[in-house]
């Protein structure tokens, strides 16, 4: 596993940037080349959906990666779908567990989930890479692991001291207990695999490797 830090332009095309928010949380997007140079295309948090430039704070201190997708065609396709996700952007997208019902249209607009459903930074990434027509992760052998409860119940604590919140989700959220937890980390590895889709054992086997190189190549406190 190699994670490159800086140099955000070379990325080829389409790739991962993954990144340390505090010592127990990690952040993921799309880091992809556009007219302008490069950005970072990632969901927040609630209603947040950000199209950053790579080189500014806290960005500029996230590690990359290509995927793994030989065909260049297959490149081009899904970093045209990720530029159109940001420029037909409409709906505001929530934060959520249950991703499910959650989908982009082709023209990249969002699809609203149910109350209480929503997306993460790694399931935005998830769905926006599905709606490309591939299926990053085998989620028939996902697993719940230690501290993901812990995690769901942080993230109710967050969204309760976040303004305009409606209190019907949040109170949704508390209940979906049963919602299986994608990391960040699994993201990037996954997308740096081959072939997709990818089981819950490889990818956990490869998420231990991108942590340890994100923990050396990020410590927390840095500023890039």
């Amino acid at each position: 596993m190699v994670l490159t830090a800086g140099h955000f332009e070379n990325v080829d095309v389409v790739g991962l940037a993954i990144g340390r928010s505090n010592a127990t949380q990690n952040h993921i997007g799309f880091l992809y080349l556009s007219d302008t140079g490069p950005r970072m295309l990632h969901l927040a948090w609630h209603h947040r959906l950000r199209n950053d430039n790579p080189y500014d704070d806290p960005w500029r201190a996230y590690v990359w990666a290509d995927f793994n997708l030989e065909d260049e065609e297959n490149r081009s396709a899904l970093a045209a779908v990720v530029a159109t996700v940001w420029i037909n952007h409409t709906e505001e997208i929530p934060y959520g567990f249950s991703y499910e019902g959650s989908a982009f249209n082709a023209d990249g607009s969002f699809v609203p989930p149910p109350i209480g459903q929503g997306l993460t930074c790694s399931t935005f990434v998830v769905k926006v890479i599905s709606s490309a027509g591939f299926d990053l992760l085998d989620m028939t052998s996902w697993q719940d692991r230690d501290g993901d409860a812990e995690w769901r119940l942080k993230i109710v604590g967050w969204l309760e001291g976040t303004d305009g919140v409606d209190k019907g989700h949040i109170d949704a959220l508390r209940e979906d207990v049963n919602a299986m937890r994608i990391r960040p980390e699994d993201v990037i590895a996954a997308g740096t695999s081959s072939p997709w889709p990818v089981d819950f054992g490889d990818a956990n086997v490869i998420a231990q490797q991108v942590l340890a190189e994100l923990y050396e190549k990020v410590p927390l406190g840095t500023d890039g």
